[in-house]
């Protein structure tokens, strides 16, 4: 308590009481002037409790404690250690959802994309479908070079597979006019009475043999009084193989009389100097009086014509052997230069493309009209310029490693695109069916135009087409999972064993079957090849012993 004068007032300092804090005393301020009041800063302050003073300003000090206080130090709080966590948490959530998202939309592209590719190649097989169909309707209507018959590339490591380009036989026969100048008013349709057996494929065929389709004969009404050679050329192209026949004016004739007669009109036609020397079934044929052969009758047809390029390419399939050569017009020709004249002849010979290509060795080039090329470029364009060629689509997916791809006419096609062109050109090429079969990764494909197949149906379609195929023998029976499943071909059901077994009987070396027979072996189980029983380590070892 102060005493200093009257009117003073008594100043309350109510002191809280804590063993770790200092006091803190907040003095009276009166209505003239503020006391001023020192105190100890604290992290807890106490609470004063002030009293009206005098005018007269007086400042109280409060000494602060005399013990010893120890800094404090800031504590995290947990609640807000857990929000924060909780914050990034959710926004990591949110950056693996925008991530998901994305990775959804180009997923949606990427099957958009594969959606729109498939609905193209479906265009392109229904086109090309339809092209093959025009091609051959015509076929029966104007007289090309008949049997264009060149020897194919490899298409499998066991199997040298020649094309045979066959005519469609006719249920009505129609003679065109090769050189468009037949005279005026003749006739030159011939109705066919009886049905031409169909021809097939026979793919045993090598180069230049022959067709050998069952003679079947038609018969004909017309009249070949004052018939030209033009026509008598085009009824012998109209047949449906070397061997068919045809009724007509009181004879019976086949291909090579028909050219025969028509080289009696006219002995300068290359046309059928050419047709003829194909279709010479034996040494030779007479042609007015004198005897020609095969060979002689294509130099006549070039002698004539020496830019036909149809003679060209069959002259190269007839040099079997490719350091044969032949001398055409005083000049010296190999296999390869014939069928490389052919190309300068007429570049939209496809055949001739494909036989070039075949001829190449891996890494050698060829430059023809100042084009450099390799095999590949020359199947590629034979692909480009004869899509109903089939060997060229099967011979140009040989040339392509999984997982790559090559543009024909501004489409891409893949491997596999490949193959189901082969197949879709010309649905009784057994090879591309093989082909296909042992491409295929998944257990069904679209060959086009909604015609889903399984890899089982794929393989079986090879097996039907060339029973005496070895490939597809042996990729049949390794796609049947189960050791007793079996197929049925001609009306006969196989094992997977009779499958092998039977591709033994064609080669007994072929170790890709004698590897899967030991696989279908189970236990001390046997099985006879050749009249011997073979258990499955002696099947591994005859494997091993083929390599």
């Amino acid at each position: 308590m102060n005493t200093n004068g009257s009117n003073d007032e008594f100043v309350m300092v109510e002191e809280a009481t804590t063993t770790d804090a200092a006091t803190t005393t907040t003095t009276s301020t009166t209505a003239h002037a503020a006391t001023t009041t020192t105190a100890t800063p604290t992290a807890h302050a106490t609470t004063a409790t002030v009293m009206p003073t005098s005018t007269t300003a007086q400042t109280n000090t409060v000494s602060p404690t005399t013990s010893s206080v120890p800094p404090l130090t800031a504590t995290p709080c947990p609640i807000t250690q857990e929000l924060r966590t909780l914050t990034q948490l959710v926004q990591s959530v949110l950056e693996a959802q925008g991530r998901q998202e994305e990775l959804h939309k180009q997923q949606l592209s990427r099957l958009d994309a594969v959606v729109e590719r498939q609905i193209a190649l479906e265009g392109r097989f229904t086109a090309l479908q339809k092209e093959v169909q025009d091609q051959h309707m015509s076929m029966s209507k104007t007289a090309t070079p008949a049997h264009n018959e060149v020897v194919m590339g490899t298409v499998s490591s066991h199997h040298q597979l020649p094309y045979h380009n066959d005519p469609v036989p006719p249920t009505t026969t129609t003679t065109g006019d090769a050189d468009n100048d037949t005279a005026a008013g003749t006739n030159n349709t011939t109705t066919a009475t009886t049905a031409v057996t169909p021809t097939r494929r026979n793919t045993n065929w090598g180069a230049d043999v022959g067709d050998t389709t069952p003679t079947a004969e038609t018969v004909s009404t017309a009249d070949t009084t004052g018939w030209s050679s033009n026509q008598w050329c085009a009824l012998g192209s109209s047949l449906a193989s070397d061997t068919a026949l045809i009724r007509i004016g009181g004879e019976t004739l086949c291909r090579e009389d028909c050219y025969i007669r028509a080289l009696r009109i006219d002995n300068t036609y290359a046309l059928a100097w050419s047709n003829l020397g194909l279709c010479i079934k034996g040494a030779n044929a007479t042609v007015g009086g004198r005897r020609y052969t095969k060979q002689q009758c294509y130099q006549r047809a070039l002698e004539l014509n020496p830019n036909f390029s149809y003679t060209w390419s069959n002259i190269a399939s007839m040099l079997a052997d490719p350091n044969s050569t032949i001398i055409m017009n005083g000049v010296t020709y190999n296999q390869l230069s014939c069928y490389i004249k052919s190309i300068e002849c007429d570049p939209t010979l496809g055949y001739s493309w494909n036989n070039i290509a075949m001829k190449l060795a891996p890494g050698e080039t060829i430059t023809i009209a100042d084009e450099v090329l390799t095999s590949f470029d020359c199947y590629r364009r034979a692909a480009e310029i004869a899509p109903n060629l089939p060997h060229g689509w099967l011979n140009l997916a040989r040339g392509l490693s999984t997982g790559q791809t090559v543009l024909v006419s501004g489409s891409e096609y893949s491997r596999l695109d490949l193959f189901i062109m082969a197949v879709n050109v010309d649905p009784t090429f057994a090879e591309a069916w093989s082909n296909l079969a042992a491409e295929l990764t998944s257990p069904t494909i679209d060959i086009g135009g909604g015609n889903i197949m399984t890899k089982i149906e794929v393989n079986t379609r090879a097996a039907e087409l060339d029973f005496n195929s070895l490939s597809s023998l042996t990729n049949l029976a390794i796609a049947m999972l189960q050791p007793n499943s079996k197929v049925t071909i001609g009306g006969q059901a196989y094992s997977k064993k009779e499958l092998l077994v039977r591709a033994l009987g064609i080669d007994a070396n072929y170790s890709y079957a004698w590897n899967a027979l030991a696989a279908c072996l189970i236990g001390h189980e046997t099985v006879t090849v050749g009249g011997k029983a073979y258990n499955r380590a002696q099947c591994s070892a005859r494997a091993t012993q083929c390599l």
